[in-house]
């Protein structure tokens, strides 16, 4: 079966935010640095709550924006974090990189006057 790709961001959002997008992208990008450096810092110390309570704040935060893959992964590895998972570290590298799609993303719409 094939896998249908997700868009990084649901550009519908603009139609939700209008001419606040850009402020919504600004916070949004502030929010998460703190939180993914918070999610690493945690994972490197094996500290499964701490990865549970940043992936959920990371997974609500992506919902806002319409950043579905992220908001999905992150809801992942909340559960994985929740349940003790050994698959913490395989999401984590998930997330990293839908994160860094959805940063991408956030700062070129911004470079280019669009958010």
């Amino acid at each position: 079966m094939q896998q249908i790709e997700r868009p990084v961001i649901d550009l519908g959002v603009f139609s939700i935010f209008g001419e606040s997008a850009g402020q919504v992208f600004g916070i949004f990008l502030t929010e998460n640095e703190e939180s993914y450096d918070s999610l690493r810092l945690a994972i490197g110390i094996n500290d499964l709550a701490g990865v549970k309570r940043f992936s959920h704040k990371m997974a609500g935060s992506a919902k806002v924006v319409r950043a579905e893959k992220l908001a999905m992964v992150a809801a992942k590895l909340e559960t994985a974090a929740e349940e003790g998972n050994q698959f913490v570290q395989s999401l984590f590298e998930e997330l990293t990189a839908a994160y860094g799609e959805v940063r991408s993303l956030i700062v070129d719409l911004r470079q280019d006057g669009a958010a």
